[in-house]
């Protein structure tokens, strides 16, 4: 019967550990066995027994030379040797005879003369019946031996998974692997000894060129078992953090003088934001969706904002976005109450005068999934006649942003702005005149 107790040990020995991925969203993790364990036909425990056999002992070689001479019994004694030696009534041994008694008078019968040599191929001596005869003989004795048995008893491991945040927290938006696809992670999921990979798609607002990265605790449960045997108790494993990268994703919403994206541009985007900054560190927003892009590609590559946005031709003009007098300013505000405030042409003594209020005709919005972007016509978030709402849909495959071509001018109520094909949501509530050259504030409202 196989150590149990051994198993148990042996079950503690198991460790989660890192296998390779080629997607840092998709983490795949491998339960190592102990090397005890491992064998050419899979995971087996070596149960070695002992036993007793019958083998071949040292050989001797023996060289005998024997002499067997006759004996005389008395005339009723039985035929054969007797098994009792006292019982064979031995009265003599046979006459010995020489050569120089031949003819004489003896006081007795001699032997017959078939007595008195030996068997054919054995030697005789005169006078007495008999045998002269040796031998050879190598003789091989059979011994005991203690012989080494082993018996293979295959292992089937169970696991059970959690994964938690570094508090200890149980998180959502993690999958696991299946033959079907990516299923939602359970609070505690039960499986086998294989490989477990795990896929999370977490945004976070861009606001460096190293993306944020969560870190996720992974803890696993083992048992082992023997077929006819109870299973051991669950072992704890000692836990493994997983780190998975977010998916920056920058806050813009640009608003340009001209329909189709032209003319000149005022750029938004919320407190934290680092593009456009004249500092150490600060992105470009070319640089920023570059490393949005090649990110969610890796996590996504059917997004629209690596299929659509970034390949088209419509859009250079956005992604070339910088500082630069008199054609493009930035206003940087979580909360921005007056537009007017940021100047792109300043004018003659207020003639000609162009900034951020009442001036954009179509717009771009880039914001992490379920950022809502609140557009006020009046300054300081008043909506006495229109107010309009930019919403990017939560999920990995929101296409993380909008693009209006022209924003109207119809006053009916039931128009909004065409939307491109590139995604997004505009709801207006309250959709009273139209649009255009109808911006003054604006509010960030970005997800958590």
């Amino acid at each position: 019967m196989p150590d149990l107790s051994k198993l148990e040990q042996l079950a503690s020995q198991f460790r989660v550990a890192p296998a390779p991925t080629a997607n840092p969203f998709e983490p795949k993790l491998a339960l190592q066995p102990p090397a005890e364990l491992v064998t050419s036909g899979g995971l087996a425990i070596i149960e070695v027994t002992e036993k007793l056999e019958k083998v071949p002992g040292l050989a001797t070689l023996y060289e005998v030379t024997y002499a067997l001479k006759n004996v005389r019994f008395a005339p009723d004694a039985p035929i054969g040797i007797l098994s009792d030696p006292q019982a064979e009534q031995v009265i003599g041994g046979m006459p010995v005879m020489l050569p120089t008694l031949v003819g004489a008078v003896l006081n007795h019968d001699l032997a017959k003369a078939t007595l008195m040599s030996s068997e054919p191929g054995n030697e005789s001596l005169p006078g007495v019946p008999g045998v002269l005869a040796s031998f050879k003989a190598k003789v091989t004795p059979e011994v005991e031996k203690s012989v080494p048995t082993t018996i293979t008893h295959a292992v089937s491991v169970e696991s059970s998974w959690t994964v938690r945040d570094k508090e200890g927290n149980l998180v959502g938006g993690i999958f696991y692997g299946t033959p079907e696809g990516w299923v939602p992670f359970p609070t505690e999921l039960a499986r086998g000894a294989g490989e477990l990979q795990l896929r999370s798609i977490a945004f976070a607002q861009l606001k460096s060129s190293t993306p944020e990265v969560h870190d996720y605790v992974v803890q696993a449960r083992v048992r082992l078992s023997i077929a006819g045997h109870p299973p051991t108790s669950w072992v704890t494993l000692p836990s493994i953090t997983v780190p998975i990268p977010t998916i920056p994703v920058p806050a813009i919403l640009a608003l340009f003088e001209h329909k189709d994206f032209g003319g000149r541009v005022c750029v938004c985007v919320p407190d934290g934001s680092l593009i456009g900054l004249d500092v150490p560190g600060s992105l470009s927003v070319a640089g920023a969706l570059a490393t949005t892009s090649g990110l969610l590609g890796a996590a996504n590559p059917a997004n629209q904002l690596v299929t659509t946005f970034m390949t088209a031709e419509a859009f250079q003009r956005f992604l070339s976005l910088a500082p630069q007098a008199k054609q493009v300013v930035f206003a940087r505000g979580t909360r921005i109450p007056d537009l007017s405030k940021y100047e792109i042409e300043p004018g003659f003594a207020g003639v000609g005068r162009l900034t951020g209020e009442d001036m954009a005709s179509s717009l771009i919005c880039i914001a992490p999934p379920g950022t809502v972007v609140n557009i006020f016509a009046d300054r300081d978030y008043g909506t006495g006649i229109t107010k309009l709402q930019l919403t990017i849909a939560p999920g990995i495959d929101s296409p993380c942003g909008l693009a209006i071509t022209e924003l109207n001018h119809s006053a009916d109520e039931l128009i909004l702005p065409d939307v491109t094909t590139y995604g997004g949501k505009v709801t207006s509530a309250r959709p009273k005149g139209g649009y255009h050259d109808m911006i003054s504030s604006l509010e960030w409202i970005l997800p958590d």
